[in-house]
């Protein structure tokens, strides 16, 4: 019971990592059964270490939408255009 609290505390993508880690290492391990706590701290450590290495997630960027961009302008100037014409 402690280790799938351990385990659950993680935030999902570092938890992510460390399941398919464990799966990896442990390929013949009952699904049913937890993993003892300490394979699961070991197996924190290494995806840790890797995710400081390579991050496992994308940093936030901002997305351009140039079609929605696009039809907003055409709009906007469509609707500038029927207040002019009046």
């Amino acid at each position: 019971m402690q280790a799938c609290a351990f385990l659950a505390s993680f935030e999902p993508c570092l938890a992510t990592a460390i399941c398919s880690q464990l799966e990896q290492d442990f390929p013949d391990h009952f699904p049913d059964d937890p993993y003892d706590t300490e394979m699961i701290y070991n197996t924190t450590l290494y995806a840790l270490a890797w995710q400081h290495a390579v991050p496992l997630v994308e940093l936030p960027h901002e997305v351009h939408d140039t079609f929605h961009a696009s039809t907003n302008n055409a709009h906007t100037t469509a609707h500038k255009a029927e207040f002019s014409v009046k």
